[in-house]
């Protein structure tokens, strides 16, 4: 459904005073303005021909997606960092939310609570208390 008849009416016709010449002139006017910013492509800001007064706006998508690109690089940069040393530490690491959901686990706690095969890294979907420590029982592949 095309949105600009209702905005345009809205914004130029806020009363039924006006002819329906007007109201079909206010109409095509407001399409020509909104139809350039329709057609921008957010995901390449700088790549786009645009009015002059959006290129701030678009100069500052553009600067937010390169931050938050270079912050994901840093955070995967960042996790593989702990995976690769969480997973070769002798002592059992098990990380879990605030709901006692299991988040993530080494290897070493495979070991330690006797999980079989790839078990260890599937997700937790009950507990059971066993001697003051949780088993759990675990889903997925």
């Amino acid at each position: 459904m095309d949105a600009a008849p209702a905005a345009a009416s809205a914004f130029c016709c806020s009363s039924d005073t006006y002819a329906a010449p007007v109201r079909r002139i206010c109409i095509q006017a407001f399409r020509k303005v909104v139809e350039p910013l329709n057609g921008l492509d957010l995901e390449h800001p700088d790549e786009n021909d645009a009015y002059d007064e959006v290129q701030p706006l678009l100069s500052k998508i553009s600067r937010q997606s390169r931050q938050i690109r270079l912050q994901l690089e840093a955070a995967r940069r960042q996790q593989k960092e702990f995976s690769i040393i969480t997973e070769n530490m002798q002592e059992g690491l098990l990380v879990i939310d605030r709901y006692t959901m299991v988040l993530s686990v080494n290897s070493s706690v495979g070991k330690l609570l006797k999980v079989k095969g790839d078990q260890n890294r599937r997700k937790c979907i009950s507990s059971e208390p066993l001697g003051g420590v949780s088993r759990c029982r675990w889903a997925g592949p």
